[in-house]
């Protein structure tokens, strides 16, 4: 965003000096002139109320000045969304010069009051006048004025001939302006990619137009994009930031989109308390001036009440609400209310309008539920499907990875739905078909080279899967309505009930990794989170998941590793099981051909203070050289640079590994990077520069702090290296979930090493390093340093 929003404040007297030192000089203009611009450019970047003291200071002293102050006051109570307040002041007399400004301004009164073809005729007239006078502001005001109008009828080729012809003045508020409103036009069609790169700009325009409030609406369009997406840690950050800011600002505009914005926010993610009360400002804030954002907040907070329960208050709120978004409501409402046949027609009803596509899978599902309830199960099937298939239409619409991740991850909710309808169906085959098409889709659409919709993962299937992988498959599925697991041998495969609430989970999960990871503190002591996560996850399935196990983890499962849980005897599942995690079983494809060379790269130099030079990385780098043997090339010290690395013909090795500092990204998992020595400016490897490699290698290894990834999202899977290197081609991945001390780690990857030059395995050779660890006794024999590497693997052999 290149800076916070409403850090302008803290440049107000900046701005007012300024103001006064280039349009003041030394008294040559008239105080009037000085105190208007000076207001103007107040009004600009959004300190209103610093706009209107200087226009109650300074009336003017003949007619002209005091229509011209007159007719920014009516401005900026237009921009605030007060047009009762404005359309007194805009009704007085103004001088000749000034009727093209008054004539603009009445037009934004009526296009505010949804007057839109009064709006265009006095737009139209004001070009004119603008024309003839040969004022450019005024031309270009018209100008965004006019295509927002047109833009608000739904006459998007007129909107954005005005636009463009905005884009091409050389002044950033109105560039930034058409830049923002091209941006609004993509998300209402849920086109968020495309319009990232124009709200990117927007905001750098209108940050340097010096216009705060401009900039916010920009920023607030971003951050509506990227929630969208999925992306909501990022996405909330910047709409509390604006909610505050426009609070601030008094703009009742600004507010109820901020305010609604955080709300939905705040409803996707659970939170309906606080969508209520924010749906209720925006409410609050939009009535009796704009309608369509009055409705819209109208309709988000029947929405969140209907989610609480509170089906008569809902009702009320709908009422205000927008079509087809009343309609879905109204549907919701009838089936709460034990009226399935009401709600089916509603939705059919909704479905027959044009919507946009999120609503259309919204009313689908509702659709699909409502059909349950009224015992139609073949009408239930098809609208379930169809809805999953415009998910999944949207998701390929998008072009950048990390999109599609997060986009397909805040809707994991619906095939959770869907499957569990099918389990009380006792339709085993279908729910595991649902269940494994959410895993992993973006993953497998490259690494399979197809599309990961036709992974088609029966029982049948996963059974053929385990006898060929010579492993017990376990796929675990955390959900609110139910978690089991699913066991595939290659004798059956079996759906278990497990008593495991995701929330339950992830306190357990996070209380074992602090005593993980805390000196002096045992995992296995008796009833702690070790053994307790073991009797839920692992007890029920014990008899089948033994020997070689693959598994696919979900929720919070990415953050631990099994092998450190414990067993009623107090020995740790290490010992008993070879473990690998897989992102999706359907992702498991037979081994391709590898080279036999080994590219180390490592032991960089220096060029952060936040990552020191590790101690023993050029002592993990000598003792893989021997334990490897022959065919290994080095990119060590200076030479370790992210573009030596890219141009070393990657794709002729079978094994990778890298021993550096990583830093994870959690808000943007593909934006992680391995540290390395510096060329040309560049010492980071991304994750992201790696993800569309073409590798072949058996295993690549990520020998650095948190190389796994820092972010799981629902259906990926934990995204960071391990995921970008599965991508790129790589059948086996070994990287870190936390950071750990490089003493170890050397002894840990030398052990890996001999065992792979022995002819074992991935899984099977770094399982061999860890007990061998392990029997050794004392510090390095604690599972902090044996247990954050794990091996991610696409590899049925």
């Amino acid at each position: 965003m290149g800076r916070r929003v409403g850090d302008g404040f803290r440049r107000r007297e900046w701005w007012r000096l300024a103001a006064i030192g280039l349009l003041g000089g030394c008294g040559r203009k008239p105080r009037e002139e000085e105190a208007y611009q000076e207001a103007r450019l107040a009004f600009r970047r959004g300190d209103w109320e610093l706009a209107r003291r200087l226009i109650q200071e300074h009336p003017g002293k003949d007619e002209a000045w005091r229509a011209r102050f007159r007719l920014l006051e009516a401005e900026i109570h237009l921009y605030r969304g007060e047009r009762e307040r404005a359309e007194p002041l805009l009704a007085q007399r103004v001088p000749e010069e000034l009727t093209g400004k008054q004539l603009a301004l009445k037009a934004y009164a009526h296009r505010l009051a949804g007057r839109y073809d009064e709006a265009i005729s006095a737009l139209n007239t004001t070009l004119e006048i603008a024309e003839r006078q040969g004022d450019q502001e005024l031309h270009s005001e018209a100008l965004l004025h006019l295509a927002r109008a047109w833009q608000a009828k739904d006459r998007w080729d007129e909107a954005d001939r005005l636009y463009a012809r905005l884009e091409a003045t050389g002044d950033n508020y109105y560039r930034g302006s058409a830049l923002i409103n091209r941006g609004l036009h993509l998300l209402r069609q849920a086109r968020f990619e495309p319009a990232i790169p124009l709200l990117q700009k927007a905001d750098e325009l209108t940050q340097a137009a010096g216009s705060e409030a401009a900039n916010s609406v920009a920023v607030l369009n971003l951050a509506l994009c990227r929630a969208r997406l999925g992306q909501h840690e990022e996405a909330e950050k910047a709409l509390r930031r604006l909610a505050e800011f426009h609070l601030r600002l008094g703009a009742r505009s600004l507010i109820a989109l901020s305010q609604a914005e955080l709300g939905r926010m705040h409803q996707e993610l659970g939170r309906l308390p606080e969508a209520i009360s924010c749906f209720k400002k925006a409410a609050d804030a939009a009535e009796g001036w704009n309608l369509a954002q009055h409705a819209l907040a109208c309709e988000r907070l029947a929405s969140a009440l209907v989610e609480s329960g509170r089906l008569e208050e809902a009702e009320q709120w709908n009422r205000n609400a927008r079509e087809p978004d009343r309609s879905i409501n109204a549907g919701v409402i009838a089936a709460r209310r034990g009226q399935p046949q009401a709600a089916v027609k509603i939705f059919d009803e909704a479905l027959r309008q044009k919507i946009g596509v999120r609503d259309r899978w919204t009313a689908l599902f509702h659709l699909a539920r409502a059909h349950r309830e009224n015992k139609s199960p073949t009408a239930m099937h098809q609208a379930f499907e169809k809805a999953l298939r415009t998910i999944e239409e949207a998701r390929l619409s998008l072009e950048r990875p990390d999109y599609q991740v997060s986009f397909l991850s805040q809707l994991i909710r619906n095939y959770q739905d869907y499957a569990a309808v099918l389990l009380e169906e006792g339709q085993l085959d279908k729910a595991l078909v649902v269940e494994e098409s959410s895993r992993a889709r973006v993953l497998a659409s490259r690494t399979l080279r197809d599309d990961a919709g036709r992974v088609t993962l029966d029982r049948a299937v996963a059974r053929r899967l385990a006898r060929q992988c010579g492993a017990a498959l376990a796929s675990y599925w955390l959900s609110p309505r139910g978690a089991h697991v699913w066991v595939a041998t290659a004798d059956a495969v079996d759906c278990v009930k497990l008593d495991a609430p995701p929330a339950k989970v992830a306190e357990l999960v996070a209380e074992h990794n602090r005593i993980l990871l805390t000196p002096g503190r045992d995992v296995g002591r008796p009833n702690g989170p070790g053994v307790e996560l073991w009797r839920r996850l692992i007890a029920p399935v014990e008899r089948a998941m033994r020997g070689r196990v693959l598994v696919t983890p979900d929720g919070p499962l990415h953050e631990l590793n099994l092998e450190t849980l414990v067993d009623g005897s107090g020995r740790y599942w290490l010992e008993s099981t070879t473990l690998a995690v897989t992102p999706s079983l359907g992702l498991l494809s037979p081994p391709g051909q590898a080279g036999g060379k080994l590219l180390l790269v490592g032991d960089p130099v220096q060029v952060d203070a936040e990552f020191p030079a590790l101690d023993h990385a050029g002592e993990e780098l000598a003792g893989i050289r021997e334990a490897f043997g022959a065919g290994v090339r080095t990119i060590e010290k200076a030479e370790a640079t992210p573009e030596a690395f890219l141009r070393a013909g990657v794709e002729d090795y079978g094994y990778i590994h890298f021993t550096a500092h990583a830093a994870a990204n959690r808000e943007s998992p593909l934006d992680s990077a391995v540290i390395l020595s510096a060329a040309h400016g560049q010492h980071k490897l991304y994750a992201r520069d790696v993800m569309d490699l073409a590798l072949r290698a058996r295993l690549v290894t990520v020998s650095a702090c948190r190389g796994a990834g820092a972010r799981s999202y629902s259906g990926e899977g934990l995204v960071g290296f391990s995921w970008a290197f599965l991508r790129a081609g790589s059948r086996n991945v070994i990287a870190g979930l936390w950071d750990v001390a490089d003493v170890s780690t050397a002894r840990l990857m030398r052990r890996l090493y001999q065992g792979l030059r022995q002819g074992l395995g991935p899984a099977a050779a770094l399982r061999a390093a860890k007990l061998e660890l392990l029997a050794g006794g004392g510090n390095f024999a604690r599972p902090f340093y044996w247990a954050p590497f794990q091996v991610y693997t696409r590899d049925k052999g």
